[in-house]
């Protein structure tokens, strides 16, 4: 009973480890670095449709950085 209690409890803090780090992988690696980019792109664009290419462009490099997370080996 105590043994499996435990094992039980090293399993969720072990998902919880993952899911933090993938969090903070997301936040701070993708999504930050995407806005500051796009920040910056934008400052010296006038035109809606420049804005709205940037914003575009700026949509796919997220889904192509969170989409390689899937090809990360989990050891």
């Amino acid at each position: 009973e105590g043994d499996q209690q435990h094992r039980c409890y090293l399993n969720t803090h072990t998902m919880m480890h993952v899911v933090n780090n993938l969090n903070e992988y997301l936040m701070f690696e993708v999504l930050e670095v995407a806005w500051c980019t796009l920040q910056e792109r934008v400052k010296t664009k006038v035109g809606c449709s420049s804005i709205f290419t940037h914003y575009s462009q700026t949509l796919i490099v997220i889904h192509h950085t969170s989409n390689s997370i899937h090809h990360i080996p989990y050891t």
